[in-house]
């Protein structure tokens, strides 16, 4: 039998192979971009990471902005959140 991949495994996978993305390749209003360039937010991987708590804390960053975050970061099968294992030294 085998295991069937879970919604988390397949944002995992996306995210590992587009961690280093440019956020401006993406479709994000532009409102919701400039507020995560400002906060220093600049590949895919600086984003997933960041829980919904941690990106609302983010000055710019409110509910809209969210709700645009999670919309564009779907189109690519990803996700906020994930937990992307540490980069070998």
């Amino acid at each position: 039998m085998t295991d069937t991949p879970t919604a988390e495994d397949w944002a995992l996978a996306q995210a590992l192979k587009l961690k280093d993305c440019a956020l401006e390749e993406l479709d994000f209003a532009r409102k919701t971009y400039i507020a995560l360039a400002r906060n220093g937010l600049r590949t895919i991987g600086d984003l997933v990471v960041k829980t919904e708590e941690e990106l609302m804390e983010l000055p710019g960053i409110h509910r809209a902005a969210i709700a645009d975050i999670k919309e564009v970061l779907s189109w690519d099968g990803l996700t906020i959140s994930v937990d992307l294992p540490d980069e070998p030294a």
